[in-house]
């Protein structure tokens, strides 16, 4: 979040009524790690600098694997409190009819499914409100939107070819993303 982004509570004077300036300069799903996301944005090429190579922080990791089954065997090392996102870079299906879940997300001879699109129970799969929270949900991937707002303390981000290596830097290709509205589609029945 940038330096200008701010909450207003009640020390500041604003008409009738009182409040104080807090500066919201943190991404707290970050860890508070302020060397992270200066990383991040060095690596994106989002505040004008080169991208370094990251060097750690003692309250956070970063780590890189060679494949998802690499990330996952990592991720279920690490404990229970972990997840694997992703963007949209595959299609989100519909439960098949009986009751399972379509393995959208493919990289190579990995697959598995996104987490459920909606309000009920697929098979052992919780409802897209529970998917980081409930039994059953860390076998799924989770995508962007519904991870927001879920602590845990460790993820797994898979990308894909929305995000590419090109000219020394990382570029986004947009066209090969699906969009929030296409997600949304409702499911057949």
């Amino acid at each position: 979040m940038s330096s200008n982004h701010r909450a207003i509570s009640s020390d500041q004077d604003l008409g009738s009524h009182k409040g104080h300036q807090a500066d919201l300069d943190a991404q707290f799903r970050c860890g508070g790690s302020r060397k992270y996301e200066e990383w991040v944005l060095r690596l994106m090429g989002l505040d004008g600098s080169a991208p370094e190579v990251w060097t750690g922080d003692d309250h956070f990791a970063v780590s890189l694997t060679e494949s998802p089954y690499e990330l996952e065997a990592l991720l279920r090392a690490l404990g229970t409190r972990r997840w694997m996102t992703a963007g949209f870079c595959w299609p989100w299906s519909a439960p098949k009819e009986d009751d399972g879940l379509v393995a959208d997300m493919r990289v190579g001879d990995w697959a598995r499914p996104w987490n459920v699109k909606g309000d009920r129970v697929v098979g052992n799969a919780p409802a897209s409100a529970l998917w980081a929270s409930a039994p059953g949900g860390s076998e799924q991937v989770g995508c962007i939107y519904t991870a927001q707002g879920y602590e845990c303390d460790w993820n797994g981000v898979i990308f894909g070819p929305d995000l590419v290596y090109r000219d020394g830097k990382l570029v986004t290709v947009r066209y090969t993303t699906f969009t929030w509205p296409d997600v949304l589609s409702p499911e057949p029945g």
